[in-house]
C-alpha cells in the first residue's frame, strides 16, 4: 500500500511539472505576440509625425501634427 502512494506521488509530481512547463510555454507564446512599447514606421501618405498611445483601458489614442 505504501508503494502505491509513493508511485502516485511521483506520477502527480511529473504531471504537475509537465503542467507548469506547458503553462510557461503558453505564457511565453503570448508574451511574444504582444506589441513592443515603441516602434517606428514610415507611412507614405503621412505628412507629419504621429504618436499612438494606449490609455489605462488599452484604448488607442492617436495624436498627429496634422489632421
Amino acid at each position: 500500500m505504501d508503494r502505491i502512494f509513493r508511485l502516485a506521488g511521483r506520477v502527480l509530481a511529473v504531471v504537475g511539472i509537465i503542467i507548469l512547463l506547458l503553462a510557461g510555454l503558453a505564457a511565453g507564446a503570448v508574451w511574444l505576440t504582444l506589441p513592443s512599447r515603441s516602434e517606428a514606421a514610415r507611412i507614405a501618405d503621412l505628412s507629419g509625425p504621429a504618436d499612438i498611445t494606449y490609455d489605462p483601458d488599452w484604448v488607442p489614442r492617436i495624436r498627429a501634427s496634422t489632421p
